[in-house]
């Protein structure tokens, strides 16, 4: 379903590109670089191989500005299996292979989007879900393929043991995580009611589909790809409602949903991760001023400076910032490896 419709309020702008502040090839890179060297040696050494190759980077500056993202390069050397033929001392042999390879890296990249999905973010949300009065119904904007529409159905291991959800089944993976700090509550607690998706472009975890999330997975992260295939499994066996939809248009019956929602017992939850960031500052402000007029929770979980009137102590590696109703509550992760609570 893709609304056209007119947006609901006049304090959303129109969107130009979804991109909050230019940056070029090599500085994209040279971020993604610290972003992935604690856990991805292999993608850290190929970001600043970009930063080095002028040859590479007026490829990729020939793209349109909102795919120079380093991660949709990336997951295409991977989905074609170049990363494989990375060498480190030898710069111009991988330039040779890119480019015999470039129109089919440039193919994924113009049709593909990053929506990673990660399954283990929930090792962040669920306890802040948790910690609502229940039962949750929980509606995420950005939903891919709907892996963290199912935080109820996955294990938890915070440190004291796996903890299973409130519809965990036994082949449901185990969400591990450090913690330093209070969790609001256990994730057993949590209890979802109504769940319901929206994405521009919906994931359907079709063979294909899957194969290029795991491409997103970066090297050395094989515990991510195994965690990331049965998540696929718990959402294949018990499916979310994802519909098709774009940001603001989408809330002229999203709203009609959410309405109907807060006539129910428990907490009316809007969640969103990795998701903002792709939006215009006035688009985030739009949303959330959006959100807060329809009177419902709104549990974002973004990178620092993100969303606006947000902040948190920063912890010195890279991280997002969960907050909820606009209050810092958590320094995490942005995978959920670890979390620290406010």
């Amino acid at each position: 379903m893709r609304c056209s419709s007119t947006p609901p309020s006049s304090s959303w702008p129109r969107r130009s590109e979804p991109v909050a502040r230019r940056r070029g090839v090599s500085e994209l890179h040279e971020t993604f670089a610290r972003e992935t060297a604690p856990t991805s040696p292999l993608w850290e050494q190929v970001c600043l191989w970009v930063t080095r190759s002028p040859r590479i980077r007026t490829l990729l500056e020939r793209l349109p500005e909102d795919r120079w993202q380093p991660n949709l390069f990336l997951g295409a050397l991977k989905y074609l299996r170049l990363h494989e033929e990375f060498d480190a001392g030898d710069d111009w042999y991988f330039e040779a292979v890119v480019e015999d390879r470039w129109e089919e890296i440039r193919q994924l990249i113009l049709t593909r989007r990053t929506q990673t999905n990660e399954a283990g973010r929930c090792a962040v949300l669920a306890p802040i879900l948790a910690g609502l009065p229940q039962p949750v119904h929980l509606l995420e904007l950005g939903a891919a393929a709907g892996l963290t529409l199912q935080p109820d159905r996955y294990r938890y291991d915070l440190g004291n043991g796996v903890v299973p959800g409130s519809r965990a089944d036994e082949g449901a993976p185990v969400l591990a995580t450090t913690m330093t700090g209070r969790s609001p509550a256990s994730p057993e607690r949590l209890v979802i009611g109504e769940r319901l998706g929206v994405d521009a472009r919906p994931v359907h975890l079709g063979k294909d589909d899957l194969a290029w999330l795991r491409a997103l997975v970066w090297p050395g992260e094989e515990d991510r790809e195994e965690q990331l295939v049965l998540a696929a499994g718990v959402q294949r066996q018990h499916p979310s409602r994802i519909l098709q939809g774009v940001l603001p248009e989408a809330f002229v019956w999203l709203d009609r949903e959410i309405r109907a929602w807060t006539e129910l017992p428990g907490s009316v939850v809007v969640m969103h991760s990795a998701f903002a960031m792709y939006l215009e500052r006035a688009e985030r402000v739009g949303l959330v001023r959006h959100l807060t007029g329809l009177g419902v929770r709104h549990l974002s979980f973004e990178g620092p400076r993100i969303m606006p009137g947000v902040s948190a102590p920063d912890p010195g590696r890279p991280h997002f910032v969960a907050a909820l109703d606009g209050r810092a509550v958590a320094v995490a992760s942005p995978h959920g490896r670890w979390v620290d609570w406010l």
